[in-house]
């Protein structure tokens, strides 16, 4: 997974990494591989004792600290790069075995919305329940052809009666 988070598709492509989610089914269980640096739960740079304060307030030589933006304030602790250096460590391989499981919506997906919307994209094709609202729509559009197949879904007409 890139930094933007998407994966090579098809050799060449690049898609949302959500993709290979997606088409996993609920339950099943999916292999991560992950790089991980071994550092990374620790804390990998600590700054200079002589401005760290103490629990008192008081900087580790006795003083008090400054007030901000006074000329007495002090200055920063110097940035040394090789304490850095020295703590950085090659991300290591992990892999995890994850179960997919749905998530619960802790908003709404739409805004102003309390409901999850009756339709199904499968395919690249949308799906909707054939209802007063798609008749009224496919009317106001002027779709008379998917007008006439909801109305007839709907309403069907009549059988013609043998009097």
């Amino acid at each position: 997974v890139s930094e933007q988070g998407e994966v090579t598709f098809r050799g060449h492509e690049k898609v949302d990494f959500e993709y290979l989610i997606t088409k996993r089914k609920n339950g099943e269980t999916v292999k991560l591989r992950l790089l991980r640096n071994p550092n990374s739960r620790k804390t990998t740079f600590q700054p200079s004792d002589r401005t760290a304060p103490s629990t008192d307030g008081r900087k580790s030589d006795g003083a008090l600290p400054a007030e901000p933006g006074s000329a007495a304030a002090a200055p920063a602790a110097p940035f040394d790069i090789n304490v850095l250096v020295e703590h950085h460590a090659m991300p290591q391989p992990v892999e995890l075995s994850v179960t997919l499981a749905p998530t619960n919506d802790l908003v709404p997906r739409e805004l102003y919305k309390d409901y999850h919307p009756e339709y199904a994209i499968v395919g690249g094709l949308v799906f909707v329940i054939a209802g007063l609202p798609l008749m009224d729509q496919s009317e106001d559009k002027e779709a008379w052809g998917l007008y006439h197949e909801v109305r007839d879904l709907l309403f069907p007409p009549y059988a013609e009666r043998d009097d």
